[in-house]
């Protein structure tokens, strides 16, 4: 079984059922198609491969669902973050645009029909995501997005303040959005019941086998780890926040941003029925962005971006924590039991990105927080890339490989910058 100190202490952790190890790598292995990373990008591209007859490998630096995939929020919201639908045609042209958009838009419905179909036990449950405007300022702004996605099908109703009250329990926004394909999951029983499926499918997993380089070898490609290496005919890098000097450029192409996250004890039914009744997922339009839920158990989760990749008492968690009380006044006496972290993949246009830097290399990355629905989609469109789809007809369109400006001071720069993102948010809020 998975010891403790394998995994990070997190709620997800505390109540997954555990499962076995998958071996480390030691020896000579030959497939179609090796996967690096076993989070929910590779493991839906690793399965859709073995469905179609390919011989596929999955190896991760620890076992499945260690990442982000077994540390995030466990909101699965739709759309896509930042950006307009109008701003994404202009990044990426009519065509290309509308395709990732309607991937985005139908993206939570795409991870729920997964779980349902391969009869995934995750805590899942798709009530809706309730998105609220953290000053009135950005009510203007964020009801012209509302109409835009609502212009090409998202499902979207405008929320008055009862309305947000109603749902959400409480009385901090003065309106919103429910953006009914919005749900929620136990993200890390969903990746452990997703390396079940795969493995059934025929793939082969390998944990705690970190890939140490990939070198040419005839034509085809040899993926090496400390005590053996693997050859294939493609490599798929699924590493998202993850990504290290395996290959050139790629960790350098996006920022890791870090999320941290509470998560109460149980709370009393009545307390419960006062925060979410519904289990609606929660966000809202601040710039350095706080998200909430409850989990199956009745425990409220709040989180936010953060700096420390602490598991420790840290001043991030405190202000989460005092966040959690500003919006729930009832929460003040209620125990925080769960404190964790885990990194999130920022692209500098803030869009999910497709690269195939050389011949039979791929990988995609950059969820900028929508990761936990929108990496499935990652994960198909590679694989249906790599069985023979046309560029031109992916949901995301293939795009050279792009440093992120500044990135190699983003250790330094990225606590100046989200200090400043919050006093602006901060002076957005005293406003009204």
């Amino acid at each position: 079984m998975i010891s403790p100190t394998q995994f990070p202490p997190s709620l997800w952790f505390a109540t997954a059922e555990p499962l076995d190890d998958f071996p480390t790598l030691n020896f000579q292995e030959s497939c179609d198609i090796v996967v690096v990373g076993a989070g929910f990008t590779g493991l839906r591209c690793a399965l859709l491969l073995a469905n179609a007859g390919r011989k596929v490998t999955v190896i991760d630096n620890k076992q499945p669902g260690w990442g982000a995939s077994g540390r995030n929020g466990g909101a699965a919201n739709p759309l896509l973050p930042f950006n307009s639908p109008d701003e994404v045609r202009k990044k990426l042209g009519q065509e290309a645009g509308n395709k990732l958009l309607h991937a985005a838009m139908n993206s939570a419905n795409e991870l729920f029909d997964i779980i349902h179909s391969n009869d995934i036990d995750c805590d899942a449950v798709q009530p809706g995501w309730v998105r609220t405007a953290h000053y009135s300022g950005a009510a203007k702004v964020f009801r012209e997005q509302c109409r835009q996605w609502q212009e090409i099908g998202a499902d979207i109703d405008l929320l008055d303040t009862e309305a947000v009250y109603e749902i959400t329990g409480t009385r901090a926004f003065s309106m919103g959005a429910l953006v009914k394909q919005g749900g929620n999951i136990h993200p890390l029983k969903y990746a452990r019941g997703l390396a079940k499926v795969v493995v059934k499918a025929g793939a082969t997993i390998f944990g705690d086998s970190p890939a140490s380089h990939i070198q040419k070898h005839g034509e085809k490609w040899r993926l090496h780890t400390e005590h053996g290496h693997i050859t294939a005919d493609q490599v798929v890098l699924a590493t998202n926040g993850y990504s290290d000097d395996l290959w050139p450029d790629l960790k350098r192409s996006i920022v890791p941003l870090i999320s941290v996250q509470l998560a109460t004890e149980q709370l009393s039914e009545g307390l419960s029925a006062s925060i979410l009744p519904q289990r609606h997922t929660l966000s809202d339009t601040r710039r350095v962005i706080y998200y909430g839920r409850k989990d199956a158990e009745n425990r409220f989760l709040l989180g936010g971006h953060g700096f420390t990749e602490q598991f420790g008492d840290h001043p991030d968690y405190e202000r989460v924590k005092q966040e959690a009380v500003t919006l729930y006044p009832q929460l003040k006496s209620v125990k925080w039991k769960y404190q964790w972290n885990g990194r999130l993949a920022i692209t500098h246009d803030h869009l999910p990105h497709l690269h195939e830097p050389n011949d039979g290399i791929l990988t995609g990355l950059g969820f900028n927080g929508r990761g936990v629905a929108m990496s499935n989609v990652m994960g198909r469109v590679m694989a249906e890339r790599i069985l023979g789809k046309n560029p031109r007809d992916l949901d995301v369109p293939i795009t050279p490989m792009r440093n992120y400006p500044l990135q190699r001071f983003y250790r330094l720069g990225l606590p100046l910058v989200v200090n400043w993102m919050r006093f602006r948010d901060n002076q957005e809020l005293r406003k009204g």
